[in-house]
């Protein structure tokens, strides 16, 4: 594959990746326009739902089967994908009714009053018809078919938004129509899979090949369970241990889901930018100058979402008024704490690249796992005092964690030499900034607006002062590094 080739696949996959997450920022205001609190809140419980199910029935076999379908070739292939498949529908239908005898009496306790009947079996549903989404998505991306991946997961998104708007917006389903939006979608892709599938060759269950898939599959599913766990666990400890009646936990977490969303959109810059970073990074991280550029690099991005993250946050009240209507005010207390997790999440995000890079991701288990129990013990401890901004801290302090494991892990294993001084001045005076604008003038009027505005305009022109040196040497070195890390390809 040529270089061309290659820069080309890897746009259609990060589009492909990066485009559902911007499509549902960009869906949320819609959604909070037609949806109550509560029925927010419930939106978030049965996705989160939906989400740990679906790790749960894959049992890991969809991380192995990237790696195994190099090694295998013609009938073999075959045989993989078909083995795997059939296996996955088994498990997910028989843990699909397992989760619904074991959850169904117990439901509403545990999920804030959400009801199991309609809500509940929704996402259940949810999950099983969404168990064969990765068999394409793996396929097109191992045989290199980036076209059909992108077609594929623009076409599932587009179809689940545009069913969930329908039934929302025009039937007034509230939670159902959203659930039963993404529902349709899951189907079709599953229908989709099963055809591509069955258009391998004729079902022959290969042992062998179920076998290596758990063998390989088994130790991942503890790490996607922590990965799952670090992200959304604070949903379901939110309706545990809120200690409100339950159309007002439901409320309360559908409050704290706005607010996390709108303050999520730092990880998703950041991982827009990780898409092409990664493999560029990876291609000239021997190189002399790769150090230096690398950290260069990092001080830049970590500054830049530190500029989002603090206008994200000074202009909190603004935003939730207009994405938002009245009831969600609370959103604008959880935004800012989540936006600066985020930044903490954006520097593990720059840390790990380096882990990757030397091929040492056996710690990186441990360090997951170790967040997402400090998350859980942090949601537990501060949620009955501080309710939801309990659990946004509690996100932040697992993040914290997360981040400096990972850093102390990989400085061991390549030269990273950050500007902790400067950027430990931009954090500093950019969360002063905020407090100093909350404490102040709280908002939302014309008046606050263009104070928050105004606030946040300084302060990227103080980051870009501080970012200078920086910024001129990235400008030097990359000059040299692409065309070097070109040839020796």
């Amino acid at each position: 594959m040529s270089l061309r080739i290659l820069a080309k696949h890897s746009a259609l996959y990060t589009l492909g990746n990066i485009a559902p997450k911007i499509g549902a920022f960009l869906l949320l205001p819609i959604y909070v326009r037609f949806l109550s609190q509560a029925d927010y809140g419930s939106v978030a419980l049965m996705t989160s739902l939906a989400g740990i199910l679906a790790i749960v029935y894959h049992l890991g076999v969809d991380g192995a089967l990237m790696r195994l379908h190099f090694d295998t070739e013609g009938r073999a292939r075959s045989r993989l994908y078909l083995t795997v498949a059939a296996f996955t529908l088994v498990t997910s239908t028989v843990l699909t009714g397992v989760a619904a005898l074991t959850l169904g009496p117990t439901f509403e306790s545990l999920f804030a009053g959400t009801p199991f009947v309609f809500l509940g079996l929704l996402a259940l549903l949810l999950a099983f018809a969404g168990s064969l989404h990765f068999i394409p998505s793996v396929l097109f991306r191992a045989s290199g078919q980036a076209g059909r991946f992108l077609a594929v997961n623009l076409g599932s998104f587009g179809l689940s938004s545009v069913m969930s708007l329908v039934l929302v917006v025009v039937f007034d389903l509230g939670a159902a129509g959203v659930l039963l939006g993404q529902l349709v979608s899951n189907v079709t892709i599953m229908a989709v899979s099963i055809v591509i599938v069955t258009r391998l060759g004729r079902l022959e269950f290969d042992v062998g090949a179920l076998r290596a898939s758990l063998r390989l599959g088994l130790p991942l599913l503890p790490h996607a369970l922590s990965a799952w766990a670090l992200r959304l666990a604070d949903r379901w400890l939110l309706a545990l241990f809120l200690g409100l009646p339950m159309i007002e936990a439901r409320s309360q977490i559908g409050v704290y889901a706005v607010g996390y969303q709108l303050g999520f959109i730092v990880t998703v810059v950041i991982s827009s930018f990780n898409a092409a970073w990664s493999p560029y990074f990876f291609r000239i991280a021997d190189r002399p100058q790769a150090p230096r550029f690398y950290a260069d690099m990092t001080n830049v991005i970590l500054a830049g979402v530190l500029v989002l993250a603090v206008a994200a946050s000074a202009l909190a009240p603004e935003i939730v008024a207009l994405v938002a209507r009245p009831g969600y005010e609370g959103a604008a207390d959880v935004l800012p704490v989540i936006a600066f997790a985020c930044v903490i999440q954006g520097a593990y995000t720059m840390f790990v690249t380096v882990v990757f890079f030397v091929k040492r991701t056996g710690p990186l288990a441990f360090i997951t796992f170790g967040s997402a129990l400090l998350n859980v013990l942090l949601n537990v401890l501060l949620i009955p005092g501080l309710g939801i901004m309990g659990a946004a801290w509690a996100t932040m302090g697992a993040y914290a964690f997360f981040a400096t494991a990972t850093y102390l892990f990989a400085r061991r294993l390549y030269p990273i030499n950050l500007a902790w001084i400067r950027l430990s001045i931009l954090l500093i005076a950019g969360a002063a900034l905020v407090i100093a604008l909350r404490w102040a003038v709280p908002g939302p009027s014309i008046a606050a607006a263009a104070l928050h505005l105004g606030a946040a305009i300084a302060y990227l022109g103080v980051a870009a002062a501080i970012c200078r040196v920086p910024v001129e040497r990235l400008r030097a070195v990359s000059r040299r590094l692409p065309a070097d890390s070109d040839s020796a390809a």
